[in-house]
């Protein structure tokens, strides 16, 4: 049974028509959907290595926040009434967003 949805979406045209399903289905259940976006962008531990700086690491969160909030809208124009968002960082996406998933006990990924 589903109890939850997790949804990633990235901006693109494909998490696009995810996003469009994962609010039809959360609406459909009258469960809980969270989007989630990962941001790759992130400081490096290795101080010799200048990969991502702060404008670069500002940049990436404002995509994301873009992103997060155009998946919002789309919820709460299917008359998703709990529908929360998430970022994390990292720069395995698939292992972030699995990770969410099993720490927040969401079993359905779309």
């Amino acid at each position: 049974m589903i109890n939850s949805i997790l949804c990633a979406t990235d901006g693109s045209h494909v998490s696009a028509k995810a996003v469009s399903f994962a609010c039809a289905l959360a609406r459909t259940l009258d469960v809980p959907l969270t989007f989630i976006s990962v941001n790759i962008a992130q400081a490096s531990s290795d101080p010799r290595t200048r990969v991502w700086d702060a404008e670069i690491m500002r940049l990436g969160d404002e995509q994301v926040e873009r992103e997060l909030q155009v998946a919002y809208g789309e919820a709460k124009e299917h008359g998703v009434s709990r529908v929360s968002c998430v970022t994390v960082h990292s720069r395995d996406i698939s292992q972030a967003i699995v990770g969410y998933a099993e720490e927040n006990h969401i079993a359905h990924i779309v």
